[in-house]
C-alpha cells in the first residue's frame, strides 16, 4: 500500500502530525485551554504536506518512511516554534 512515495509521505507525515496534534490537545486540556479545531486540522494538513515533500525528495531511500513520519511530527513542531519566535502566532 505504501509503495508510492507521495502516498506514503502523505499518510506517514499526516500520522506524525496527528500524533503531534493529539499531544498538543492533551497538553492544552491539562492547562485548561479550549480545543481549537481549526488549529488542529491545520497542524495535520501541514504535516501531510511535509510528508509528501519528504516522500518525493527521498523516494527510493531506506529511511523515507521513517523520515516522512518524523518530519510530519517534528516539522509542525518546528514551524509552530518559528511562528512564536517571530510573533506570527500568539503565545500560549
Amino acid at each position: 500500500m505504501l509503495d508510492n512515495p507521495v502516498l506514503a509521505g502523505a499518510v506517514l507525515g499526516g500520522l506524525g502530525g496527528l500524533i503531534r496534534a493529539i499531544v498538543g490537545v492533551w497538553k492544552s486540556r491539562n492547562r485548561g485551554r479550549p480545543f481549537k479545531a481549526g488549529y488542529f486540522f491545520v497542524t495535520v494538513a501541514v504535516a501531510v504536506l511535509i510528508g509528501i515533500g519528504l516522500g518525493i525528495s527521498l523516494d527510493g531511500t531506506a529511511y523515507m518512511k521513517l523520515t516522512a513520519f518524523l518530519g510530519g511530527y517534528g516539522g509542525t513542531d518546528f514551524l509552530e516554534g518559528l511562528g512564536h519566535a517571530t510573533k506570527i502566532l500568539k503565545e500560549k
